[in-house]
């Protein structure tokens, strides 16, 4: 059965309608210059009939030739948030993490620097009878775990009278306060002192070897 001729389409209104589509965002320029084509290069004086493959049923208000695309959906906030505060969490846990390590490393804790004098009892400077106590001479300080705390070497030794002997003189800076500290110059043992001891000593150590 033949259907019933459509009436002609003004291609004008066509245009006009997808200018419209075009300003309010429904259309993209390239999207509207493709369809402006495809009505320019109809012939719009000849209608279709109804149920033709080029013209379709169209819902009321539609323009012929337009594939107008459903607005998208709006997006659940529900998951926002969460997301932040997962964000926060991890940010938390990072800081509270960064912190225990500079607790624990003692970078927080008071900071010393320890003298000390190593004296060769009744020996002048320039003979000793101890030739592995000399300028060079390597001394560690040490925690009660024996982690080291601190370095230097033994400067060049100086008669001190009221020491008795030959004197000399070290000191290491940018100690923290632990429980305990043991001092060692060379390979003649270590000597422990306690932090009230430390405190107590205004953060020297007092070492003699011989007499």
């Amino acid at each position: 059965m033949t259907g019933t001729p459509s009436q002609p389409i003004d291609a004008a209104d066509q245009l006009r309608k997808l200018g419209e589509l075009r300003d309010a965002g429904l259309l993209t320029p390239e999207e509207f210059e493709a369809k402006k084509a495809q009505v320019l290069a109809r012939d719009w004086s000849v209608p279709l009939p109804e149920g033709h493959a080029d013209a379709p049923p169209e819902a009321e208000g539609a323009i012929p030739g337009v594939d107008v695309l459903p607005a998208p959906a709006a997006k659940s906030g529900s998951a926002r948030p969460y997301a932040i505060l997962g964000g926060v969490i991890f940010v938390a846990i990072v800081a509270a993490l960064g912190v225990f390590a500079v607790v624990q490393s003692g970078a927080l804790s008071p900071h010393h620097t320890v003298n000390g004098t190593f004296v060769i009892v009744g020996e002048t400077c320039g003979s000793t009878g101890y030739s592995d106590i000399k300028s060079g001479t390597p001394v560690t300080l040490r925690d009660g775990d024996n982690k080291i705390l601190g370095s230097t070497s033994l400067p060049s030794g100086a008669f001190d009278a009221t020491a008795g002997g030959c004197a000399f003189k070290f000191a290491i800076d940018g100690v923290p306060e632990v429980p305990f500290y043991s001092i060692e110059v060379g390979r003649r043992g270590q000597v422990t002192n306690s932090l009230e001891e430390m405190k107590n000593a205004g953060w020297t150590f007092g070492l003699s070897l011989g007499g």
